[in-house]
């Protein structure tokens, strides 16, 4: 993706003379400039080289620059005036993931001179991989505090700069940006299922978005709704749950974002006949998206332009830092030297050529109604701090990963007792919710089942029934899942004993943290109906501190609780999941209790970690 992507004006404003600068591999440019005659001093780590007169060098000195897709045409053209000025000198410029290079550097794979990522997230991120990866880190930085921590400790990599800026909007067709003003100023809640806002729309309004874990803008959208139930607090429970509703609603590739304008133009151009039942069944399609993938997408196309969608409430914004990776004295001066080209009046004149604001959040002619947007920055919404911007990467990073799921559930003598207006036992009824929600699991997940009571396996709380393993997995001519549902059908005739908690909670995690899964979220779930009733084992002080200081953030193993019962102890319940970025509710009956539990079992990660209100429970 090099070449002159922004037409003859940047070529002009750069193109101090030189011969042809040559174009590599496809992806990759490397700008060669000679300048014959004045002399040209570079300074360097091991001296000072002077030119007298001539294209000659006596050594090159190369700058590696590595950015995010959209913005590293921008960086080639400013590196190809650099080389004109600096005979001696070669830039390349290569385009790759933000979260791949974040993953690279923190495992020292591949360290280029300069990173551009478009969000200060990646950097954060490189920071807790690298910590993370640290066999000299102190022991409390694999913790679930790690990433509650405003300053990361010892970060490898510096902020950076910021060099641009691209607010993160929402997008439409024509029509539907028409529609969406006739109802009054647009809110980022027309997102949230359930809101009156998205009520409004009707069903055939999608929403589509690049999916949150990968890329910024898609997480720059949650965090957006997040500000938005800080202002709203009646939102608080939709918001928290927006994710997961959002699921269906991820773009895998963000370049595949905008095909739908572009199919929905074709399929109106195929069938003119039935066009009034075809515009009252027909999608219509909201983006989230920065305004400068909306500008670039708007410049491949005439026919099916999008139209920048600017919330009430206003936007969080693509930062793009300019962050120096670069480990020699060398390569850092000509760092530095790149960023001042960028940020000098001509530098930041091709940013804005290329649809992006300026730090300062000024836009250039590109930004206009002729390109679907907007001259006037929006509102600016704070950015959240470090810590709660990677807690929600960590988490929308898991939200879409397939489920690995170790079901823990009390059959202590208490279960014994009858659920208020039916005839079930209440472990009689946990059987029912727990074989619903595996068969409603989706292809790929893992399942395991234990119990617990008090000394059911000797001296242990807890038992193993059907170890973590694949759904579709056949052993001996049957199915996991028929193991574990067999299983959950005995559990009735299991019960009794008192409840033995803390231990049972810890061992399932050390068990379920024994083998983690790369892309899957590992996640407990237990129902209990009772407090921790055993005196010879753990204290719940014990249990929290042994959960943090073995939480591992990037490979998490998470722990929620359903409580049901008159015996329930809230507040313990509540650390001990807080302490593994879990989630613990009471429920107050037993609908509300099947609810909660069908719930965890799907949604495996809570996007905001706080915890519900403890309930009266019945029973």
């Amino acid at each position: 993706m090099s070449g002159r992507h922004h037409g003859q004006e940047l070529a002009v404003r750069w193109d101090r003379g030189g011969p042809q600068h040559r174009r590599k591999n496809g992806q990759v440019r490397t700008i060669a400039g000679v300048v014959a005659g004045a002399s040209l001093l570079i300074a360097t780590a091991v001296g000072a080289y002077t030119l007298a007169s001539g294209p000659t060098c006596d050594q090159r000195f190369q700058l590696d620059v590595v950015a995010a897709a959209e913005i590293q045409p921008v960086l080639d053209e400013v590196a190809r005036g650099f080389e004109a000025e600096h005979a001696c000198v070669s830039i390349e410029t290569r385009i790759r993931p933000p979260v791949d290079v974040a993953e690279s550097i923190a495992n020292m794979a591949d360290r280029p001179d300069v990173w551009v990522p478009d969000a200060s997230l990646w950097v954060d991120y490189a920071n807790l991989r690298a910590q993370d990866g640290d066999e000299e880190a102190p022991g409390d930085e694999g913790t679930a505090e790690q990433v509650n921590r405003t300053e990361l400790l010892q970060p490898m990599l510096d902020k950076g700069r910021s060099i641009a800026r691209s607010p993160v909007i929402l997008g439409a067709a024509p029509g539907t940006e028409e529609k969406l003003r006739k109802d009054g100023e647009p809110s980022w809640t027309m997102l949230i299922p359930g809101t009156a806002e998205r009520k409004r729309l009707g069903d055939t309004m999608v929403v589509r978005l690049p999916t949150p874990g990968q890329y910024a803008s898609g997480l720059a959208a949650l965090n957006v709704l997040d500000a938005v139930a800080d202002l709203r607090p009646e939102l608080m429970d939709a918001v928290r749950d927006a994710a997961f509703e959002l699921r269906d609603s991820m773009i895998a590739d963000e370049r595949t974002l905008f095909d739908v304008f572009a199919k929905d133009a074709e399929d109106d151009d195929k069938d003119k006949k039935d066009k009034k039942d075809k515009d009252k069944d027909a999608k219509e399609y909201i983006v989230v998206a920065s305004e400068q993938a909306i500008w670039r997408y708007n410049r491949s196309t005439t026919d099916n332009r999008v139209i920048g969608v600017y919330p009430a409430e206003g936007a969080l914004a693509l930062d793009y830092p300019y962050v120096v990776t670069s480990t020699t004295a060398t390569g850092r001066r000509l760092a530095q030297q790149f960023f001042q080209a960028l940020t000098s009046p001509a530098g930041q004149e091709a940013i804005r050529a290329a649809g992006f604001r300026t730090p300062d959040g000024k836009g250039g002619p590109s930004l206009s109604s002729r390109t679907g947007l907007r001259a006037k920055e929006p509102t600016r919404i704070p950015n959240p701090d470090a810590a709660t911007t990677l807690r929600g990467l960590l988490q929308a990073r898991l939200i879409v990963a397939d489920t690995r799921a170790l079901l823990l559930i009390d059959v202590s003598g208490s279960m014994d007792r009858k659920v208020p207006g039916t005839k079930l036992t209440r472990a009689k009824a946990i059987v029912r919710l727990a074989e619903e929600g595996v068969q409603a699991l989706p292809k790929g997940s893992e399942v395991g089942l234990w119990v617990f009571a008090s000394k059911l396996d000797g001296d242990k709380d807890y038992r193993e029934l059907v170890p973590i393993a694949p759904l579709d997995e056949k052993v001996d001519g049957r199915t996991h899942k028929d193991a574990v549902i067999e299983e959950l059908r005995r559990l009735p005739r299991k019960t009794k004993g008192d409840t033995g908690l803390y231990d049972s909670v810890l061992a399932a995690f050390r068990a379920a943290a024994e083998n983690p899964v790369p892309n899957k979220l590992t996640s407990i779930v237990v129902f209990t109906d009772g407090k921790n009733e055993d005196d010879d084992g753990i204290s719940l002080k014990e249990l929290l501190s042994t959960l943090r200081r073995e939480f591992e953030p990037t490979q998490p193993v998470t722990v929620s609780i359903v409580g049901y019962g008159r015996g329930i102890e809230y507040d313990e319940l509540r650390q001990i999941a807080a302490a593994t970025n879990g989630v613990a509710k009471v429920a107050k009956d037993f609908d509300e209790a099947e609810r909660i539990f069908l719930s965890l079992i799907a949604q495996r990660a809570c996007m905001e970690c706080e915890d519900g209100q403890a309930s009266d429970s019945d029973g």
